[in-house]
């Protein structure tokens, strides 16, 4: 993965996904969640609009849901899976990539560089409700808004535990 490439991620609240998410976003990636319950079209429509070219995922969430767009997706040139079913074997799925493989292969040094204030970090997709959904790009500098916004609004304090049970990949929110 090369600094600004485009990283979809598809699964549940399981550990891969933050892991996912963090990696991509080590790597100077452009990490877009995607709700998990999204069935193959507003994925296709999302991946598409976004040029992705890794995706992150389960084995059942592809079968079901991925496997059959591939050919409709010629940006994605790589697809990541977690083993989410003991019954399946990851490499009996054609073109894809066992995470958990890569993950045990990988080294545990990495440096991280700096990142400037207006770099690309995450790509969030309004819902689409109201006609094709709309990519909302967030930099790397929109973390101290949340943080201002965690101190001032939510009254935050350094010992405090926020939980938040929405799906990363929701896009529960509209662009105005």
């Amino acid at each position: 993965m090369r600094s600004g490439e485009r990283i979809f991620v598809q699964a549940g609240r399981i550990p891969e996904l933050y892991i996912s998410v963090l990696g991509g976003l080590k790597k100077w990636c452009v990490v877009s969640p995607l709700f998990s319950a999204f069935g193959p079209e507003p994925i296709h429509t999302r991946i598409t609009l976004g040029v992705g070219s890794v995706l992150v995922t389960t084995s059942s969430l592809y079968q079901k849901k991925i496997a059959d767009l591939r050919s409709r997706l010629p940006h994605l040139r790589h697809v990541l899976l977690v083993n989410d079913d003991p019954n399946t074997e990851l490499s009996s799925i054609p073109d894809t990539i066992d995470l958990a493989r890569l993950m045990n292969e990988a080294s545990t040094e990495f440096v991280i560089g700096p990142t400037a204030v207006n770099d690309p970090a995450l790509l969030h997709f309004t819902s689409g409700t109201t006609g094709k959904p709309k990519g909302a790009l967030h930099v790397y500098g929109a973390v101290i808004a949340h943080h201002v916004t965690g101190k001032l609004a939510l009254d935050f304090y350094d010992d405090d535990v926020f939980w938040c049970t929405a799906d990363p990949g929701s896009g529960g929110y509209r662009l105005v």
